[in-house]
């Protein structure tokens, strides 16, 4: 279980024994939590979408194939922190 869920349940448990500062904060967390998620479920679907694409089109439609890795090193940019 995670931490904000685990946070959560106190508080469900007993209101009184977490403030609202820590609430905030494990609001904020969980939805840094969530924006990183996301982006790993982009990075693997431009992956899929490139690999699979070029499995199946013909040399002469690289371009289109060539979109999809320059989306998934774009996001996997914003992961790792570099820019290309």
């Amino acid at each position: 279980m995670s931490q904000q869920i685990e946070l959560i349940k106190k508080w469900i448990n007993d209101p009184s024994s977490v403030s609202k500062q820590e609430l905030k904060d494990n609001a904020s967390s969980a939805h840094l939590l969530g924006m990183a998620a996301s982006r790993e479920k982009d990075i693997a679907h431009a992956m899929s979408a490139a690999c699979s694409r070029a499995a199946v089109t013909y040399p002469k439609d690289a371009d289109f194939v060539q979109a999809w890795v320059d989306v998934y090193e774009k996001a996997a940019a914003k992961r790792i922190g570099w820019k290309k």
